[in-house]
């Protein structure tokens, strides 16, 4: 999307805005995602919720977990 018309000759500047629609969505995800996990617990600050929160992470299964966090590592951006 960005890459072959400017390897092509093209202008980075005239490239970019059509990249933005294209990237606009995932970036607003991780964005909430991001503030969901804020407020499950991620800025607790000190006393007793942070080890009642490391036990109930440690009981989630991994599998979940790394089927999450895939859906962020594996990406791969538009051509």
């Amino acid at each position: 999307m960005i890459a072959a018309p400017v390897s092509d000759g093209g202008d980075l500047a005239d490239a970019l805005p059509a990249f933005d629609p294209a990237r606009r969505p995932r970036c607003r995800q991780l964005a909430r995602q991001a503030t969901l996990l804020a407020l499950a617990g991620f800025e607790l600050g000190d006393g007793w919720r942070q080890p009642v929160r490391n036990t109930l992470l440690r009981l989630i299964p991994a599998g979940p977990a790394i089927k999450a966090g895939a859906r962020i590592t594996r990406w791969t951006p538009p051509q």
